[in-house]
């Protein structure tokens, strides 16, 4: 593996040796472990890891309507600008069909008002989807140390 790095001209101290080395083996234990308790191990730091069902679908369930919500709100506002659009255009064609009245030979004054975009939905950032699974995590940390704490006063 070093040898690789001096063929791209890394050089790499005699401790940084050390500690990628360390590195690496540690990372293979975890992913390949060598024996039962290497195994129980990883197990239980997974185990540990995990977000509870309920509490995942819950967070789904939430980021879905935060998602919706922000899109509903959207949406209103379209529709207000879209009424806006339609005064703006009824009174832009009652002033050209005044000024073809008056001169039929004559452009239409102004430019015409362009329709507001229909927005759509966006989809939920990953810094807040990261958040959300930080926060999950924290909260989880809380309940089991409260769990333990009340199994140890018992």
């Amino acid at each position: 593996r070093f040898e690789r790095l001096k063929a791209k001209g890394i050089a790499i101290a005699r401790t940084e040796k050390q500690d990628l080395a360390a590195r690496i083996d540690s990372f293979n234990r975890r992913m390949h472990p060598r024996n039962a308790k290497e195994k129980e191990l990883r197990e239980s730091a997974l185990a540990k890891a995990k977000i509870p069902l309920p509490m995942a679908c819950a967070a789904i369930a939430h980021i879905d309507r935060a998602r919706t919500t922000r899109f509903m709100m959207r949406m209103a506002a379209y529709a207000l600008q879209l009424t806006s659009y339609d005064r703006e255009v009824s009174m832009w064609r009652d002033m050209w069909e005044a000024i073809r009245l008056l001169d039929p030979s004559a452009d239409p004054a102004g430019t015409k008002p362009k329709q507001p975009s229909k927005p759509t939905p966006m989809p939920v950032a990953d810094a807040t989807i990261k958040k959300v699974v930080e926060e999950l995590h924290r909260q989880l940390q809380d309940i089991r140390l409260h769990c333990a704490l009340r199994n140890r006063s018992q």
